[in-house]
């Protein structure tokens, strides 16, 4: 697998996880936030069964990917349910987080 069909296979696994948190703007309950964070669960669990089929580095990045969108969703659902400044702060983190493993495990620096 080339390094340029590795590029693009990533950036189609990072859009399929990131698809799933542009329904999270308008959350209030308890029964949305906690069908959110399971959400980002299942969605992780179906990102990690793709890379199994992957080996060496591929899969670390794969791997990788999946946990930090999985981290970016549940934080934005934590946000969006608690609605306060820390919350909103630590989505921001894990939004910057995910970013920059995706930056870091395309081969270039953040």
């Amino acid at each position: 697998m080339t390094r340029r069909q590795l590029a693009r296979l990533v950036e189609v696994a990072v859009i399929s996880l990131a698809l799933p948190t542009v329904a999270f703007g308008a959350m209030g309950s308890a029964s949305e936030y906690s069908a959110a964070k399971d959400r980002a669960a299942a969605d992780y669990k179906a990102a990690k069964a793709r890379c199994d089929g992957m080996s060496g580095n591929p899969k670390d990045v794969c791997i990788a990917e999946a946990k930090a969108a999985e981290k970016k969703t549940k934080a934005e659902a934590e946000a969006a349910y608690k609605n306060t400044d820390a919350a909103r702060r630590n989505a921001r983190i894990g939004a910057w987080q995910f970013r920059r493993a995706r930056i870091a495990h395309a081969g270039a620096s953040p």
